[in-house]
């Protein structure tokens, strides 16, 4: 059939590439129209997960391009609401994609040097274990399961639509400056405790 997870996935993300070209243009019915296109861009980010899961049709290709696609199109919309502000909204934009690009390419490397695929969930940072359990991961009580609540794509993507129809696209550029920067020193500490964990046990051998 011609409807394939992968081509839901393309599809999605020429959604969301527009959505960013419409931001960059400016004006009001623009950005509202941008806003409102990368909430579709999303739906079909889901669309594409549950049709593989139903259909069995998976593969390394469309999860890495899953995956991918998510980050392409968040960091190119944030970088056209910047466009469109113009000044120091734009060295802005440039600054929260830059960061969230260059977290996210380390930890695709690190993910498929370890695993040879592009599953992100994979990827554990210092605060938690190797194999999460269902308690683990929703568990109400645990700071980890608020900030993996708020930090969802789908959450923020849906906020920000709300901005552009709202007719303020400065949200989109600040809020992506706050996950670059969260990013950035989620990454810092990251290196920093692996760092420590070898010394450790160079010292203990």
């Amino acid at each position: 059939m011609w409807f394939t997870p992968n081509k839901v996935t393309i599809s999605g993300i020429v959604v969301g590439l527009a959505a960013a070209f419409a931001a960059s243009r400016g004006g009001y019915a623009l950005i509202a129209l941008a806003g409102v296109m990368l909430e579709l861009h999303s739906i079909l980010d889901s669309v594409d997960g549950e049709l593989a899961r139903l259909r069995y049709q998976f593969s390394k290709l469309g999860q890495a391009l899953d995956n991918m696609s998510d980050d392409l199109v968040d960091n190119v919309f944030i970088l056209g609401c910047g466009y469109a502000l113009g000044g120091t909204w734009w060295w802005l934009a440039v600054a929260a994609a830059s960061a969230r690009w260059f977290v996210v390419t380390t930890v695709y490397l690190a993910v498929y040097k370890k695993l040879g695929n592009g599953d992100l969930m994979a990827y554990r940072w210092w605060f938690e274990t190797d194999v999460a359990t269902v308690d683990e991961q929703f568990d109400l009580t645990s700071i980890a399961t608020w900030l993996r609540s708020l930090g969802r794509r789908d959450t923020y993507v849906f906020v920000w639509m709300l901005a552009c129809l709202a007719g303020f696209p400065y949200w989109v550029v600040c809020h992506g400056l706050v996950i670059g920067g969260v990013n950035v020193a989620l990454w810092i500490a990251q290196s920093t405790v692996f760092r420590a964990r070898a010394w450790t046990r160079r010292r203990g051998s």
